[in-house]
């Protein structure tokens, strides 16, 4: 077999791996839902149902072109796939992939098939994070990976394959600059942390020729950077320059801050850089994090090949401060390996100069580490360019412990790999791939202050999700100009406009504001919080604690104290708060009697919200699968099993909410009683999902046997007062407008949920 076909056999073979390793994660267990993969989600259903707003509008920053960039390509994996969660994913998984073929060739090409090999394995049995960050749709930090090789690759193809000097025009392809310029372009358009990349590339340009921005392939090449920066000109020209804010606030205000700089600087090398290769999932007494180790292996290959390179960095600092032509390098004199510790040092600059910076570590580091994740191909391209070099070794004992130190940074990878996830029982096909509710929160860096654009695009939106979209508003808004009026002044206008909507979308706008302003109180501080609240108007006001529930659902901390938060709280609210308080209960108690016991203690309403959260904490525990929760639940009193099943029917909708032939099969073995509740809970769940709409919540229950449906329309009928209850006239009217014949169920759930 010749060199090629063992270069394309073994490519296959990784790609093969690649996929086998991802798609084994993907498809079993979901391990990270984060709003801002939703928004490229959004972007594609919003371009597969119609557009209803100009193309670049749906840019959710003026700096970042990613996610839209996301949302163009996500069509066709929507349109094979549908529009789950899944399809999305499979967006970043394609990215990723392509990043693993890029840096193959890379390597291969200018290193040898080796160093290629032991880069890639490194790349599929990587450390848990970089895993996850493959499997992940932003459009931005993680998938910038991609253009940033891709720019790498094209530079080496043109410059390191050049034995004459380069200053010569002739001897450029014109293609070859015109595409370099054209994928440098794009990149930073796509996301500004391409930056480094870039900046490498014409770091070493210039050593190579100090003049090359006065040669005519220069022209060629700013050209061509051009068209590809075009669509971020083409936003910025149309949305007021709004893209050099990044620069001026985030860069500029790093820089000033020199005391920042130094505690980043400690940060990053003490703990960012080991934080990014951790191993979580590996937990062995006696035995240290294995993040040491594999920062040891790093810290040892960066030293390694700068070594290795000493001779090409006195080149470099030579031709830097001369001024001789002379002191021009030829790309045949440069020691190929130190690009990339030029890379890292770069990064490692602009990162500290910059004004951002990574969070605290209980934060998910996916999320806080994010603006350090693209190093992930440089670190192992260098740690695989050293292992090379000791496997090449003639000293056995360098060997040995060169593949020693493979062997163990792949059994980490491959065994942390198998064991990520935090929800068995579903899967990311149960979930959808966009959010409505993301699309608001972009709506100020796309109109500013002009409100009524707000919500001229909020009534444009898909009916069958304007709710959440209106959710998404109130979040962003967050309650300036009604609570918070110094300083937000020319937001009081921006309640006339949200007083002329249909108070159902009033309803999830205030819900909206309820979950900003209520912040703090994951926190246990409720002077603030509590004091925004009861700023907003009565009737409204019960929406805001609806959405401080959200809130607490969604970011809840294990330190937060919801039965001290219940006691502080106007009695009228506080049914709100009883599940949530359910899911607390069961967290501090693993004795189902104990907990029996203090429940049963409660008053009737607190009793009943309790059992509703143990149920859906039951369920979640029976990985969702019903008999198992059955099984669960027999110690706890046959007066609470109603509340227990429907809390656990609103799970079983959500996760079938695109498959509803499905539930009858899912719930054939319970008792007649326990498929009632089940069905309520489904009912429930439909009024939130489809925003009260009765023709949506009708279509979608509508395969479900009649003798049930009826149980969905109690179901239904108990949410209306749960978020109206405070809004009598709002829950008439919403009542009145149903058909006659469905009305009863509706009533009769309604009043149930009231008493």
């Amino acid at each position: 077999m010749n060199d090629k076909k063992k270069c394309i056999l073994l490519l296959l073979i990784f790609i093969f791996s690649f996929l086998a390793v991802r798609l084994q994660i993907l498809t079993s267990r979901i391990f990270l839902t984060q709003w801002e993969e939703l928004y490229s989600g959004t972007i594609t259903r919003e371009i597969l149902k119609g557009l209803k707003m100009p193309l670049f509008d749906y840019q959710p920053k003026p700096f970042l072109g990613g996610p839209l960039i996301y949302g163009i390509i996500g069509v066709p994996f929507f349109k094979l796939f549908g529009d789950s969660y899944f399809s999305l994913k499979l967006i970043g998984l394609t990215f990723s992939l392509g990043s693993l073929i890029i840096c193959f060739i890379l390597i291969n090409k200018h290193f040898g098939l080796k160093a290629a090999t032991l880069t890639s394995l490194l790349f599929i049995f990587s450390p848990p994070l970089y895993t996850e960050t493959t499997l992940t749709s932003w459009g931005s930090h993680l998938d910038s990976i991609f253009f940033s090789l891709l720019t790498i690759l094209t530079f080496f193809q043109i410059f390191f394959k050049r034995q004459e000097d380069p200053s010569k025009d002739k001897e450029y392809n014109f293609f070859s600059l015109f595409f370099f310029g054209l994928i440098s372009g794009f990149s930073i358009y796509f996301s500004y942390m391409c930056f480094y990349s870039f900046l490498t590339c014409l770091f070493f340009w210039y050593i190579f020729d100090k003049k090359f921005f006065l040669r005519k392939y220069f022209l060629i090449y700013c050209s061509s950077i051009l068209i590809g920066f075009s669509p971020w000109l083409y936003y910025n020209i149309t949305h007021s320059f709004r893209g050099i804010d990044i620069i001026a606030k985030q860069g500029i205000e790093g820089t000033v801050n020199r005391i920042d700089f130094f505690a980043k600087l400690i940060r990053y090398f003490s703990f960012d850089l080991s934080y990014i290769l951790n191993f979580p999932q590996i937990k062995i007494p006696g035995i240290p994090n294995f993040r040491y180790f594999y920062y040891l292996i790093l810290l040892m290959s960066l030293f390694f090949v700068t070594w290795e390179s000493k001779d090409t960095f006195k080149k470099i600092f030579k031709t830097l401060v001369s001024v001789q032509k002379k002191h021009r390098i030829s790309s045949v004199e440069i020691c190929k390996e130190s690009f990339f510790i030029v890379a890292f040092i770069l990064f490692t600059l602009i990162y500290l100069f910059s004004g951002f910076e990574t969070l605290l570590a209980d934060i998910d580091p996916l999320v806080g580490h994010r603006y350090i994740i693209p190093l992930f191909p440089i670190f192992f391209i260098i740690i695989a360019l050293f292992i090379s070099k000791l496997t090449d070794n003639k000293k056995t004992i360098k060997k040995i412990f060169g593949y020693g130190i493979l062997i163990i940074l792949l059994i980490l990878g491959a065994f942390s790999n198998s064991r990520i996830g935090y929800r068995e029982g579903m899967t990311y096909f149960d979930l959808d791939g966009f959010s409505y509710t993301t699309l608001a929160l972009h709506t100020y860096y796309r109109f500013g202050n002009d409100f009524k654009k707000y919500v001229e695009q909020g009534e444009k939106m898909d009916p069958d999700y304007k709710h959440f979209y209106y959710l998404g508003l109130g979040k962003i808004v967050n309650g300036r100009g009604l609570v918070w009026e110094k300083g937000f002044e020319e937001y009081k206008i921006f309640e006339k406009w949200i007083s002329k909507i249909d108070i159902i979308y009033q309803s999830y706008y205030y819900e909206g504001i309820g979950f900003g302003v209520g912040e703090d109180i994951v926190y246990n501080q409720y002077k603030k919080p509590f004091f925004a609240l009861n700023k907003i108007p009565g009737k409204k006001r019960y929406y805001a604690y609806l959405g401080v529930v959200r809130l607490l659902e969604e970011k809840k901390l294990p330190k937060t104290n919801i039965y001290e938060l219940i006691k502080v709280i106007d009695r009228k609210y506080r049914k709100f708060f009883y599940p949530i308080w359910g899911k607390e209960v069961l967290e501090k108690s693993a004795d189902f009697e104990k907990t029996i016991a203090f429940v049963e203690g409660l008053e009737k309403e607190e009793k009943e919200g309790v059992y509703k959260g143990l149920g859906i904490k039951l369920f979640s525990r029976s990985d969702f699968d019903i008999n198992r929760f059955t099984k669960i639940i027999e110690p706890f009193p046959k007066n609470s099993r109603g509340f227990l099943y429907e809390s656990a029917g609103e799970e079983v909708g959500f996760l079938n909410k695109n498959h509803i032939s499905r539930i009858q099969d899912i719930i054939h073995s319970l008792s007649e009683s326990e498929k009632q509740s089940v069905y309520k809970g489904i009912g429930r769940f439909a009024a939130e999902r489809y925003g009260f709409s009765f023709k949506k919540y009708s279509d979608y229950i509508q395969e479900i046997a009649p003798r049930y449906r009826v149980y969905c329309y109690e179901g239904i009928g108990a949410q209306i007062a749960l978020r109206f209850g405070g809004n009598p006239e709002a829950a008439n009217l919403i009542i009145n407008e149903l058909p006659v014949n469905i009305r009863p169920s509706i009533e009769r759930g309604f009043a149930e949920e009231l008493t």
